[in-house]
């Protein structure tokens, strides 16, 4: 297989074919010279020749130089032309993607809002259906639960089953040390991305409440994740202040006094994580906004993991117009074709038929 730069040809052999290409150009002076010949014998006849030659020249050249582009244009088809072109193409193997989702207690919460299991239930839900097909396999997952404290549950996996399957095991009853400590979601996810991840995109999910981990230290975080260079796109799970349901929802909990504990979302402290990583700040209030919401984040991964790659490309649909072309031309030089002589006569034709 040889070629030049940009092109390369499967079938080079035909090739040296094109060597012929400048007799193209001898021909029309071939012909002149042969026709000056014929007529030298008549003095009438040569003498308007003589006047004409140039005029004949020029039109014998064009008619040889479509010839001989439509006999190159052959011989390219032959030897199999093929050009370079650009091509976008995503690099999944590039991305990794980890979830920090935060299985406190309150996640429980507006269960007759987010449907059976409150927020965490419904999140479980969407995450399965965002991860289902038509997502590409093999974009390794990994997943932290959080609550007071972080857990590793799954390192990277391009099993989505595996990930899932952890996924759905994971419940608020996880957890004694209740609260929301952001610092160790952030610092034990950040943690578990390869080495070798170019593109590392952290989804945090949590209805941003730490009421319970006022020593939770944000910007320690925030910090750790930019060292990393880890992109965190949060999601804020509710919209109303809301009772939290008791342990494996029976009741609500309750503080010293005997009194019921509400959980109310911290949009603020969420979307200062987003903002200071280079991510999104989402929020999640009804059924079904999840699944959006990380199409979006996704669309902008396969963005930034997106670069051409040069492709090789048959070359048989631009010779062929080319060729078009050149046959238009050689008519147009014989029989002074004037497209605008032909489109009235074109519709009329149309009409006609259709009539």
């Amino acid at each position: 297989m040889g070629g030049l730069p940009g092109f390369q040809f499967t079938d080079p052999r035909y090739l040296w074919l094109l060597a012929g290409f400048p007799a193209f150009l001898f021909i029309p002076y071939l012909r002149i010279l042969m026709k000056g010949k014929r007529l030298s014998g008549s003095k009438a006849f040569f003498e308007q020749f003589l006047i004409l030659r140039k005029q004949m020249l020029r039109q014998y050249l064009k008619e040889c130089a479509v010839f001989g582009l439509l006999f190159a244009i052959g011989v390219m088809f032959l030897s199999g032309m093929q050009y370079q072109a650009w091509v976008p193409h995503f690099f999944k193997e590039d991305v990794v993607m980890c979830w920090s989702v935060d299985i406190s207690g309150s996640t429980r919460a507006e269960e007759g809002h987010f449907g059976p299991d409150g927020r965490i239930g419904q999140s479980k839900r969407e995450i399965r259906e965002f991860l289902a097909p038509p997502f590409p396999a093999g974009i390794p997952q990994c997943l932290v639960v959080f609550a007071g404290e972080a857990i590793p549950v799954q390192e990277a996996t391009s099993n989505y089953d595996l990930f899932l399957q952890k996924l759905d095991a994971i419940t608020p009853d996880f957890f004694e040390n209740q609260g929301t400590n952001f610092e160790a979601a952030i610092k034990v996810t950040a943690d578990m991305f390869p080495e070798q991840a170019k593109i590392r995109r952290l989804i945090l999910e949590s209805d941003g409440d730490k009421t319970e981990s006022e020593e939770t230290d944000v910007d320690f975080g925030i910090a750790y994740a930019r060292e990393k260079k880890i992109v965190i796109d949060t999601i804020a799970v509710g919209f109303a202040r809301s009772p939290v349901p008791g342990r494996r929802g029976i009741g609500f909990l309750e503080n010293e006094n005997r009194e019921t504990t509400y959980t109310e979302v911290d949009e603020a402290t969420l979307y200062k994580i987003a903002k200071d990583t280079g991510g999104e700040s989402y929020t999640y209030k009804n059924s079904g906004e999840l699944k959006k919401h990380l199409s979006k984040i996704f669309e902008d991964v396969k963005t930034k993991a997106t670069r051409p790659v040069p492709v090789w490309t048959d070359a048989d649909v631009p010779l062929g117009s080319l060729g078009l072309m050149l046959f238009f031309l050689f008519f147009k030089i014989n029989h002074k074709i004037r497209l605008r002589d032909y489109i009235p006569k074109f519709f009329k034709f149309n009409f006609a038929a259709r009539g």
